[in-house]
């Protein structure tokens, strides 16, 4: 007995549900590519300016990015240069640097 062939919606299902994942997985990676940017932004800003225009010390200053929920993001600050670079989930990287009369300006 020969196999009877699958109909026409049936042999587009495979195809049709792979491309929603594909686009959902180039959304989410899409999504996290810009919000790392971002959330390094804020996390190298708020460190910056809490440790120079606040004048705290570097451990309240990881304190208060842990309250804001930046825990995650890895910051290092440079006292030399007055600078501090904040990476986040290993993506992107961003420096916020302290001027004298103008505060503190991410790059």
């Amino acid at each position: 007995m020969a196999q009877a062939k699958p109909s026409r919606a049936k042999r587009w299902i495979l195809p049709a549900a792979l491309l929603l994942l594909f686009a959902g997985l180039s959304y989410s990676a899409l999504f996290a590519w810009r919000g790392s940017e971002i959330s390094a932004a804020m996390a190298a800003k708020l460190v910056c300016s809490c440790r120079y225009v606040m004048q705290l010390d570097e451990a309240a200053c990881r304190k208060e990015l842990e309250l804001q929920r930046f825990g995650w993001v890895r910051v290092r600050i440079d006292v030399s240069r007055r600078e501090v670079s904040a990476t986040a989930m290993g993506l992107r990287t961003v420096v916020a640097s302290y001027e004298e009369g103008a505060g503190c300006t991410a790059r």
